[in-house]
């Protein structure tokens, strides 16, 4: 916390020194934006192939092979699904990620199609709008200087 108030403070006297370093600091921003929000459409990736890789695990047809044309055993079937659903969320829980506990609920295919079809176009956008602006600043720095 320091840190950072000194480093506000020391950017505050250089804007009083000369208002150009406004631009500086603006710039760094947009860089910093752009570099966390490519951060996170990493992560949405790696998140989308982690469910999809946990949908095929959650398959029941497995079970329900198990149970075969055995009467005793069709009885058995909700049990089956359970415990393989059991398996694929302990699985899951070894890995770090934020939509495990929607994907219990949801379903894994449906919770990687959310975040593919919901969440990362909206980084996509904010991505799209970090380089226009760093775009129309590289555009106004160059008409100054003309």
């Amino acid at each position: 916390m320091a840190r950072y108030i000194f480093e506000l403070s020391v950017w505050l006297i250089l804007f009083e020194k000369d208002h150009r370093y406004c631009l500086i600091y603006y710039r760094e921003f947009l860089a910093t934006q752009l570099r966390y929000y490519q951060d996170v459409r990493a992560q949405l990736h790696r998140e989308i192939e982690l469910l999809k890789r946990f949908e095929k695990f959650d398959d029941h047809s497995k079970a329900a092979k198990s149970v075969g044309t055995q009467p005793a055993a069709a009885k058995r079937y909700g049990e089956l699904v359970r415990k393989a659903m059991d398996h694929v969320d302990a699985e899951a829980s070894k890995h770090l990620s934020m939509y495990l506990d929607d994907a219990k609920t949801n379903g894994y295919g449906f919770q990687a199609y959310l975040v593919e079809k919901k969440a990362a176009p909206q980084v996509e956008l904010s991505i799209a709008q970090v380089e226009q602006e760093k775009l129309e600043l590289r555009e106004e720095r160059t008409e100054e200087r003309a």
